[in-house]
């Protein structure tokens, strides 16, 4: 799995990996590294979930058959 460190999103479409989890060069694993990366992808999500259209496809409020 390759990890963007501009977002630290992966191969993986949607996924995330932050912290101990994840390896790129160059990578140092301090605490400290992780509360940055912890912010970089909120971010990014943030951003992601704010362009993105949520409806009630996929719950339970569609398997109910209408009388």
């Amino acid at each position: 799995m390759t990890v963007d460190t501009a977002d630290y999103s992966t191969s993986v479409p949607g996924a995330r990996t932050i912290s101990s989890i994840n390896a790129y060069p160059g990578k140092l694993k301090l605490m400290l590294c992780g509360f940055h990366e912890v912010a970089l992808v909120a971010q990014s999500t943030y951003h992601l979930l704010l362009h993105k259209q949520f409806g009630p496809e996929g719950t339970t409020a569609n398997d109910i058959p209408t009388l």
